[in-house]
């Protein structure tokens, strides 16, 4: 995987430029890439999904911060999950509502999407503790967290798999999402949440023996998969030497970075990317 910092490296490094000005032309090109190729297609790995609890006579539920696009919305009541048809037309959805707060049930039937914000639900719920679940497909977020690297981290497996703890860490929720990896282990493990400044949980199993008082990375990673990473170099680095005139330089990197879309666009890619 490459996070931001090795990214950021890679560029510099292929443009022989670190100048300050390069650095910063490099991390605009390097974002343009990333949501460009993930403007490409409604790929999989980008839908995920949120929940919450429905309030009494309370009609209007907030988005994820990191909403996109809803794909769909369900309410479960008594384990039975009731799947909503939403209603993308305004004025249906004014008329649907108008005896307002009269009119409640917990079988939801419908929703609408209100401002980018908000999904409200009709009947309005009646009752407290269902739960509201809504799919959708993640914003993208630009690329600019520089990796963490302050202090050191321990894992004892014997405890947990899963729980790090820090020394001299001031690790942060920001930190939930991004990724982990110990100096002395070869791979990279998300972050699924943070409890303190010295402690936080991986997603998966730590894979390997008890480590304690490792230097280690926190990296902020592109949301392509991690085969593509080179994708998002290739493609800024082809971006440059096309500004420069450097059209040899250019072809050079722009040929890999079509060759790499041509495979994450394959029917094969595509096929594993839905499982």
């Amino acid at each position: 995987m490459l996070s931001f910092t090795e990214l950021k490296a890679i560029f510099s490094d292929e443009t022989q430029d670190t100048a300050t000005a390069n650095v910063t032309r490099g991390n605009r090109y390097m974002n343009m890439v990333h949501r460009n190729i993930l403007s490409y297609w409604n790929w999989p790995f980008m839908e995920t999904s949120g929940t919450c609890s429905t309030v009494a006579s309370q009609q209007a539920y907030t988005f994820p911060y990191n909403i996109k696009r809803v794909k769909a919305v369900s309410v479960t009541v008594s384990d039975i999950v009731y799947p909503l048809k939403e209603i993308p037309d305004w004025d249906y959805w004014t008329k649907l509502n108008q005896y307002g707060s009269d009119y409640t049930s917990d079988i939801a039937e419908f929703y609408f999407v209100n401002d980018e914000t908000e999904i409200q639900i009709f009947p309005i719920p009646s009752s407290a503790g269902n739960t509201v679940t809504i799919v959708y497909e993640k914003g993208v977020k630009d690329l600019s967290v520089e990796d963490y690297t302050t202090g050191t981290a321990s894992i004892t497996i014997t405890t947990s798999k899963y729980a790090l703890a820090g020394g001299s860490t001031v690790w942060t929720a920001a930190m939930v999402g991004r990724y982990f990896k110990f100096d002395t282990d070869d791979w990279w493990y998300e972050i699924t949440s943070r409890t303190s400044n010295t402690v936080i949980t991986l997603k998966r199993a730590f894979g390997g023996a008890s480590i304690s008082g490792d230097t280690y990375v926190i990296g902020e990673m592109p949301s392509i998969p991690e085969d593509f990473h080179d994708l998002i170099w290739l493609g800024a680095v082809g971006r440059y030497w096309t500004l420069k005139k450097e059209d040899s330089h250019a072809a050079f990197y722009l040929k890999q970075f079509k060759d790499g879309m041509e495979k994450m666009l394959s029917p094969q890619f595509q096929m594993l990317a839905a499982q």
